[in-house]
């Protein structure tokens, strides 16, 4: 949680992400990167995602902050 809060924070001081709380960011970027996967995991009803769908939902998360936060 505080790498990617400091992630945020220096996001925001080379100008890549726009004002607001980085622990508030930071936790609207980890709920979009994983979602409802881990419920589904524990539940065995998925299985863990492979290269491709963890570059993708990192590559959705991060556009959709930017989008949130625009500088």
């Amino acid at each position: 949680r505080r790498a990617l809060i400091e992630i945020m924070r220096r996001g925001q001081a080379a100008g890549f992400v726009g004002p607001g709380e980085p622990g508030g960011i930071a936790l609207e970027f980890f709920s979009l990167l994983v979602g409802d996967q881990m419920v589904w995991l524990l539940l065995g009803v998925n299985q863990a995602p492979d290269a491709a769908e963890i570059t993708a939902r990192a590559e959705r998360a991060t556009a959709a902050v930017l989008l949130l936060h625009p500088v």
